[in-house]
């Protein structure tokens, strides 16, 4: 089983631009056509504009009244193979200091001219928060407008489309309508770079699944608790031995990840966009595995859960 894309693509870009510098090399990731950028950062990587995505809190908090409003965070996404990258961003307002954080990584922001800031990454598993003095969250009770950088692993086993037993999404948009049931025929989902997926996934047999790449997966269009989701945007209650990987998650109408069955794993995920209550990062059955990944939540952000027989 091999599905491309699905019957409600849109149009899509295909092309993956790798910059190749002295020392370094970076590839970035095709934008669908259709999703907007942000109107609050424009990135550039080694003097490449990264498309920068963004997602605001505005719909959530017109349906419940716990959802503050006028939020965003805004994130772009590219893969390190090896070397450095020189980080640029570009702002609405200006500002005098700059911080990326978690500050042990040791990246110093630094303004170099008139609403610009740069800093440089040496290594690829980075997942950054970069912020700015005119808008930092110890003056409010959070940071209005949130820039998020995620410095990629390059990709391994990307499946080829039309493979037997593999959902394929290449770059561009997809409506799946609600949570789309994996049955015993699918072993493996990939979300291409640049494929930007509605809805989510929920597994229904007994075997091993794998979701991965380097797509955006998202629940913006379905209301808060959606009946159409079983309480969140991936969900693996079923089956085992399951992995998630490499994908970005944003506005979940429930979790955004949940697996309650044994021995999965969630590895180099990204969950933004947690606009509601009971939008928690992972909940894991016995012998789970979370590693390198980015957790924005409005609840728990990891739970494990034992199950007992």
């Amino acid at each position: 089983m091999g599905v491309l894309n699905g019957a409600r693509n849109l149009k899509f870009l295909f092309i993956l631009l790798t910059i190749k510098f002295i020392g370094a090399d970076v590839t970035l990731y095709p934008h669908p056509s259709g999703i907007r950028s942000s109107d609050k950062f424009t990135v550039y990587v080694n003097h490449q504009q990264s498309f920068t995505y963004i997602s605001t809190s505005d719909h959530r908090a017109q349906e419940v009244q716990h959802a503050h409003s006028h939020r965003s965070v805004s994130w772009t996404s590219f893969s390190i193979t090896r070397g450095h990258a020189i980080v640029e961003v570009h702002t609405q307002t200006d500002f005098r200091q700059c911080i990326v954080r978690p500050k042990h990584y040791g990246y110093h922001c630094k303004r170099t001219g008139t609403k610009t800031a740069q800093f440089t990454i040496d290594s690829n598993r980075r997942m950054m928060s970069v912020e700015f003095d005119y808008d930092y969250g110890s003056t409010h009770k959070d940071i209005t407008d949130k820039l998020l950088i995620f410095a990629d692993p390059p990709e391994t086993d990307v499946p080829k489309p039309n493979t037997l037993g593999v959902l394929f999404y290449s770059a561009g948009v997809t409506d799946l309508g609600g949570q789309k049931h994996l049955n015993a025929s699918v072993q493996e989902v990939y979300l291409a770079p640049g494929a930007y997926v509605h809805g989510g996934f929920i597994t229904t047999g007994h075997q091993s699944v794998k979701i991965h790449g380097r797509g955006v997966l998202s629940g913006e269009k379905y209301k808060f608790h959606d009946s159409r989701f079983n309480y969140a945007l991936i969900n693996m209650d079923k089956g085992s031995h399951h992995t998630v990987e490499g994908l970005v998650l944003v506005d979940p109408p429930y979790y955004f990840h949940r697996a309650l069955s044994v021995h999965n794993t969630m590895r180099n995920m990204k969950t933004v966009g947690a606009w509601t209550y009971n939008s928690d990062g992972v909940s894991l059955g016995d012998n789970g595995l979370v590693e390198d990944s980015f957790i924005m939540a409005n609840d728990d952000s990891i739970k494990v859960t034992y199950l007992r027989d």
